[in-house]
């Protein structure tokens, strides 16, 4: 949140070809609305994904960010 935005920072597996990042975003924890979409990809390399919502922390009413992780 240093950044002014919501951000998610993980490390990766440069081992782990087989899975799928996905970052979500949303205002309810608890309705089924989480979504991609919002989302900014600052980096994604074999080792590190980083991730930002677009909507600033100072003009949201609140959000909440995920990670989900899979295999095709």
């Amino acid at each position: 949140i240093s950044t002014g935005f919501l951000r998610l920072t993980v490390p990766k597996n440069p081992d782990a070809t087989d899975v799928t990042f996905h970052v979500e975003i949303t205002s309810d924890v608890t309705a089924a609305s989480w979504t991609t979409n919002g989302t900014t990809v600052d980096t994604n390399t074999a080792t590190l994904l980083q991730v930002h919502a677009e909507t600033p922390v100072a003009s949201s009413d609140g959000a909440f960010i995920r990670l989900r992780v899979s295999r095709p």
